[in-house]
């Protein structure tokens, strides 16, 4: 019997997004503040979403848009998809998704005194951290490594499809 030459895993829908996070990092806001070809990528194809807000929620759920592999996944992204991070971290939790540990793919949540103000992807984590690939990161969309003990990270979740 022939060994298998690839014995990784496919895939999840959140490495995928992870991926696509991945591939737009560095690009930036143009013409001002919350506006620009990113912004309007982030926005697009998302219910109520439009330039000119802030957008890293935007940005994370438009990455889990496109790393959607069918129309019933995309519906179910669009349902989903608030430009919110606290609405965000609101529907994921009311559906049970939230993680203990972090794993590539899931939404990583940053908070100050209980407020919601800030999500990523995670890409990875290994010794150094938490990497987090997150839109509106000052004006961009960048990649930053965390302590998993870091004060600002509130919670994790796992977008389950």
């Amino acid at each position: 019997m022939p060994e298998p030459t690839n014995t990784e895993f496919p895939p999840t829908l959140g490495m995928r997004a992870a991926l696509i996070a991945a591939s737009k990092i560095g690009l930036r806001e143009e013409g001002g503040a919350n506006k620009g070809p990113i912004v309007l990528w982030s926005t697009r194809d998302l219910t109520k979403a439009r330039e000119g807000g802030k957008w890293c929620a935007y940005f994370a759920w438009q990455c889990f848009l496109q790393a959607a592999q069918t129309p019933d996944q995309r519906a179910l992204v669009r349902g989903l998809a608030s430009g919110s991070c606290s609405a965000t971290y609101g529907r994921l939790r009311g559906l049970q998704w939230h993680i203990k540990v972090p794993v590539p793919g899931c939404m990583i949540f940053f908070a100050q005194k209980d407020l919601i103000y800030h999500l990523g992807i995670v890409e990875k984590v290994d010794a150094a951290g938490v990497h987090v690939i997150s839109g509106n990161s000052g004006d961009k969309v960048a990649a930053h490594i965390y302590p998993l003990t870091h004060g600002t990270i509130h919670a994790y979740a796992e977008v389950r499809l």
